[in-house]
């Protein structure tokens, strides 16, 4: 669930598919509900998250057989846009996440159907990039696996991603983030610390 700038909740559910809701001045502080099948979107049960950009357009992320999709509400035609992000893994909730910046942007952090842990952002242009994470100390990418699920992302006071995950190595709660700014999409690559590595940082 996630609020506008209006102070009108919005909350997205799978109940027997995807359904959307409203409350607040709009829908005179009632719950107004909407099946989303009507326009072509279907979910999985527990598979979801939803966003309200700085424009206030509402994006609901979903799983629909194994892909992980978005869609957003458009005002003018007042129907619902999807459009695909990339293959998932075929397992339980939890593999992904949005979050929005301080810039009006959308991000979103997951699994995808190798095992690789992926950032995906649009700065509310429409275009969507997505890089695998790359674990600057290594040089490798990193696995996050089908059995370690929880994927958590923030943004910074830079309005730089901030990842959570648990590494499939170490078994160890990590973070991964970019130590300077958003980069170009080419070259994205976001710096690894253990937990373990951060709590002695903070410590000393």
């Amino acid at each position: 669930m996630d609020y506008d700038s209006y102070g009108q909740a919005n909350l997205a559910f799978c109940d027997d598919g995807l359904w959307f809701s409203q409350k607040g001045v709009a829908t005179g502080h009632q719950w107004v509900i909407r099946d989303l099948a009507q326009y072509g979107l279907y979910g999985q049960a527990d598979d979801m998250d939803l966003v309200v950009d700085g424009s206030d357009m509402v994006w609901i992320g979903y799983i629909e057989q194994n892909t992980l999709k978005l869609a957003n509400y458009d005002p003018v035609t007042l129907g619902w846009n999807s459009g695909v992000i990339d293959y998932v893994p075929p397992m339980g909730s939890a593999h992904f996440t949005m979050e929005t910046d301080g810039l009006g942007g959308i991000g979103v952090a997951y699994i995808d159907a190798g095992g690789f842990l992926k950032y995906s952002y649009n700065d509310g242009g429409g275009f969507w990039s997505s890089e695998t994470v790359m674990n600057f100390e290594t040089s490798e990418y990193i696995m996050v696996g089908a059995g370690d699920s929880d994927i958590g992302l923030v943004y910074d006071t830079q309005n730089n991603p901030v990842i959570s995950y648990r590494d499939m190595q170490t078994g160890e709660l990590s973070l991964a983030y970019d130590p300077v700014a958003i980069p170009e999409p080419a070259t994205l690559a976001l710096l690894v610390l253990g937990a373990t590595i951060i709590h002695r940082r903070r410590c000393s």
